[in-house]
Order: C-alpha cells, then structure tokens, then sequence
C-alpha cells in the first residue's frame, strides 16, 4: 500500500501473488488467458482492500507544509528532513477505510456485471468469505486476512511452505513461487 499508493488494483495483485500463489494480475483488465481466473473474481478480492489510504495523503501537508510555507523548498536541509520525516513515519502507515465494496470499471464488458455498479468483496478460493447483498461490509480487511491464513484458504500453507523451502534449499518445490495452479 505503500509504495503502490494511489494504485489499489495492484496491492491485490501484489497480495495475492506473494500470498496465494496465485498470478490474477491479467484480471485486472480482462479475463485471464490461462488461468480460470475472471475479470469479476479479481475484483471481488479488491473490494477487501478498496478505500485503503496512506496516512500521507493529506495529513502531513496539512501539518507540516502549511505551517512552513516555502522555507522548506528555499532551504536544502530543513527540505530533506521533511522528506525523512515524511518516509520514516507518515508514509509508511495506512488508513484502513475499506467498507467491502469496489466499483465495477467504466471499460467492463462482461455480463455478470454494468459499468458503475457497485460489488461486494468475495474470496476467489476455498470456502468464500462473501460480502452479500452489496451492503459495506465491516473491517473487510482484516476478514480477508483472517481468511488467507484460515485453514480454509487452501494456498496460504503450501505457498508460505514453498517460499520457506526455497529460502533454505535455493529452489521450490513449486517453480515459480508465485504461480501455483488450482491443483498444485
């Protein structure tokens, strides 16, 4: 979330990779190719995380640069201790304003779906976590973690198993790491 801010779709992405093993980043835009994965699966799983925000976004300007004006861009030192400041301590924390629901993409052409609709999160393995009947969705976020690491989930171990045995041995048991498929 933090060195991907202001590109929610690719913290899933991201997430869902390095977590479960699972490459749905063509999803993003289409259906994938390979894979059974949907356009509407990938974002059904970004409505977890959508709305997530960098406490940056906005705090710190109106906390720092309003009361320094000018004198930090005039002034090299003070300028790079704001930027320390600002990447050691508002960067790198979140606000988590995720309510469970993502707005269906202006460009989607599928059927399951109209452009501006709005959708609830829903897992794409296992047994789903579903945000049912479109309603927010209370901290969606920490229930789509609590699912990824549930043993419902049927990736997280295996995934998380394989990173550990390749850190050891320099190889997994599953290559590459990040592409398990549904029967691995």
């Amino acid at each position: 979330y933090v060195r991907d801010r202001g590109m929610p779709l690719d913290n899933m992405a991201n997430t869902t990779r390095v977590f479960l093993g699972a490459q749905i980043a063509c999803a993003q835009c289409h259906d994938h190719p390979y894979d059974d994965w949907k356009r509407m699966d990938f974002l059904e799983m970004a409505a977890f995380t959508h709305g997530i925000k960098n406490l940056a976004d906005g705090a710190y300007n109106k906390i720092v640069k309003d009361s320094e004006g000018d004198r930090l861009k005039n002034n090299r030192d003070l300028d790079n201790l704001d930027r320390f400041v600002r990447y050691a301590f508002y960067d790198s924390y979140i606000k988590d304003e995720t309510d469970g629901l993502i707005e269906v993409p202006k460009d989607y052409q599928y059927r399951d779906a109209k452009p501006g609709e709005m959708i609830g999160a829903r897992t794409m393995l296992g047994k789903s976590v579903r945000n049912l009947g479109k309603k927010p969705m209370k901290e969606a976020r920490n229930r789509f973690a609590e699912w990824a690491t549930s043993p419902e989930n049927p990736s997280f171990t295996k995934v998380i198993a394989n990173r550990m045995w390749k850190r050891a041995m320099g190889v997994g048991l599953v290559e590459p790491l990040d592409d398990f498929k549904k029967n691995t």
